[in-house]
């Protein structure tokens, strides 16, 4: 296993600078896990134990930290900072920069705003932008905290709010100033009633828009992250591209490039699935072609479901509560059962970083591939292409969940080793181990 030197590392990734990266220390715990000399065939025993002993989640507090600290210039060891110090820290940065303490009415003080941050595991992206502006955080460390912080997507180009907090940052602007951006675009576009809005034509403004700046729209109004820089860069450009936004009729309210992608690997996924199913039943018939047809429409919700967690138990037809898996604090939001599939092919909940991830590993688990190795190199540069066009940021193996995909890519059976360790995390004797 000596060509696993520096599969978990790139020098794309190794240091941000900014503070909030810990790929560094996750990637060589990573590589000291899957080299030792007994990983072939205890692959699944070691990978549990990593995640329940030996690897640490890192929660969004520590991120927070890890970011004041750095630019800072703090000389003390990392772990012996009071959380008072980092309270006074962003108490001071909240009253310089005059940021409220919510973009929306809220009876929360900015005392237990600081305190929760600081204390918590994860936060909801509003308090990110909050923090950008209080720590006058340039645009790329916004980012890297909304996908790495708290493994969600980047800047939604859908959203007006967010396309002017992206401006805002961008140009070095306030919290005030992106308030007043919010007032004034609801004024003018946001109500329904503003007769204005009747006499522009969707299709006129937004053929005059793209064509001047350079930008092509994929699918409903979706731009790359390039092509951003070309909305503009005065306020009244981005009041300009919020009015498209305003005009146009779309029905899906979450990232269609997400669902999309989602919509792809779930069909391949299925077509993997027939195929084994149909190679089965010419083994069952020795090798006589059965007279009975599988088609993709055949494989169900239900059979992705037990395609990954075959090792969990059932509890009245479904998959254990997750509550009872000594994994479930760190992948209580990761598991891609029937039902959740439900709901994300109907629309009612917004496809994750983890179900892009999850699905992938299932296709590529069940591809063939010469080795480990070409499987798991091969399933890095595709799911960080998938990542990518979702803006969701590359697999990040300082994440608890990535880093226990990562590592079953590079065991002889994936999926057997996925869901064996999902197994022994239901099974109590393995707790005194």
């Amino acid at each position: 296993m000596n060509n696993l030197a520096n599969l978990f590392s790139s020098e794309k990734e190794m240091d941000y600078g900014n503070g909030i990266d810990f790929t560094i220390t996750a990637s060589i715990n990573l590589q000291s896990l899957v080299r030792k000399k007994d990983f072939s065939y205890r692959d699944s025993e070691l990978i549990f134990k990593y995640l329940r002993e030996q690897s640490e989640y890192i929660p969004f507090c520590t991120y927070l930290r890890r970011y004041i600290y750095k630019h800072n210039n703090m000389s003390a060891a990392f772990e012996s900072v009071p959380n008072n110090t980092y309270y006074e820290v962003l108490k001071e940065c909240f009253y310089k920069t005059n940021t409220p303490s919510s973009f929306h009415k809220t009876s929360t003080t900015i005392r237990v705003l600081i305190n929760g941050w600081l204390n918590a595991s994860t936060v909801n992206r509003e308090s990110i932008f909050l923090l950008g502006f209080a720590l006058k955080m340039p645009v790329e460390d916004v980012s890297l905290f909304l996908t790495r912080a708290i493994c969600d997507y980047d800047f939604n180009f859908n959203d007006p709010e967010e396309v002017i907090y992206w401006h805002c940052y961008r140009n070095n602007l306030s919290a005030n100033h992106a308030k007043e951006m919010i007032d004034e675009f609801n004024k003018k576009y946001a109500d329904p009633s503003n007769v204005n809005i009747n006499s522009f034509s969707y299709e006129d403004i937004s053929s005059s828009f793209s064509t001047k700046r350079h930008i092509k729209w994929n699918g409903e109004l979706t731009i790359t992250t390039p092509e951003r820089n070309y909305i503009g860069d005065t306020d009244q450009d981005i009041m300009d591209y919020l009015l498209i936004l305003r005009l146009r009729n779309r029905k899906y309210k979450y990232s269609l490039t997400a669902f999309t992608q989602f919509h792809e690997l779930l069909a391949k996924a299925k077509e993997l699935l027939k195929k084994e199913r149909y190679d089965e039943m010419l083994m069952e018939a020795d090798f006589i072609i059965p007279r009975k047809t599988i088609e993709v429409k055949h494989i169900r919700d239900a059979d992705i479901e037990k395609a990954l967690y075959s090792g969990v138990p059932l509890v009245s037809g479904n998959l254990k509560n997750i509550a009872y898996s000594s994994l479930g604090k760190s992948f209580a939001q990761h598991r891609l059962s029937r039902q959740r599939i439900s709901r994300l092919v109907s629309g009612k909940a917004a496809v994750s970083r983890f179900d892009l991830i999850t699905i992938n590993f299932l296709v590529f688990s069940k591809s063939e591939f010469s080795n480990p190795i070409t499987r798991y190199k091969s399933f890095v540069v595709d799911t960080d292409d998938v990542l990518k066009k979702c803006f969701m940021g590359p697999l990040n193996v300082s994440n608890l969940y990535e880093a226990f995909i990562l590592c079953c890519l590079l065991t002889e059976d994936p999926i057997y080793s996925f869901s064996d360790v999902w197994e022994m995390a239901y099974d109590k004797s393995s707790e005194s181990d």
